[in-house]
């Protein structure tokens, strides 16, 4: 298999390549040069930070391109890791569902299936669900996120709300930040997941 520590350490240094750059180049905080670094390989880019310096402009251009190409190439393996070490445990409960499906409509007279035949029936479709709910478990983890811990925003850039406080949440909704609601909570893990950015 990859060397995962290796991976690990590369992608660390080269995300703290990023940062840093940042950080000297356009005076970012550390936190504000993490968030645009994590825009970037995310490819979700909100817009609320741009680069302005021509060396900064350079430097990203180059940055983005050999950072997507190794961001996509982990995210390959961590997808191939995740769904081999979870595919089969979410398969065979897939089977099992269906052969009681099966079950129950040979009590209702229908012919009882064997596990060849639910195999055939159902085998082109588990692949599909299987990927299904590992999206839906991660929009459904995204969604508690922005409801819980990040339910009230100043936020940075061209949005940071002046004069908000976001030191909890009752603070920062009465000082005029962004609050979130379970359906506003879940429309950010979908246009985050989903890389759309807006």
């Amino acid at each position: 298999g990859p060397p995962y520590i290796f991976l690990a350490v590369l992608g660390a240094i080269y995300v703290g390549i990023g940062v840093a750059v940042g950080m000297l180049s356009e005076g970012w905080r550390f936190l504000t040069s993490v968030y645009v670094v994590a825009q970037i390989i995310t490819t979700v880019g909100y817009g609320d930070f741009t680069v302005t310096t021509a060396s900064m402009k350079l430097f990203c251009a180059f940055y983005v391109i050999s950072l997507l190409a190794m961001g996509a190439y982990f995210i390959n393996i961590a997808v191939d890791t995740m769904n081999s070490r979870n595919a089969h445990f979410l398969t065979s409960r897939l089977c099992d569902i269906e052969m009681m499906m099966t079950v129950k409509s040979s009590l209702r007279g229908s012919k009882c299936w064997g596990l060849a035949q639910v195999v055939e029936k159902f085998e082109r479709y588990n692949d599909l669900i299987v990927a299904s709910a590992l999206m839906f478990i991660c929009m459904l983890a995204g969604t508690v996120f922005y409801a819980t811990y990040e339910a009230c925003s100043c936020s940075y850039g061209k949005s940071f709300v002046e004069g908000c406080i976001p030191d909890s949440y009752e603070q920062c909704a009465r000082s005029g930040g962004y609050t979130k609601n379970w359906t506003t909570s879940f429309y950010m893990s979908v246009i985050t997941l989903t890389t759309v950015g807006f």
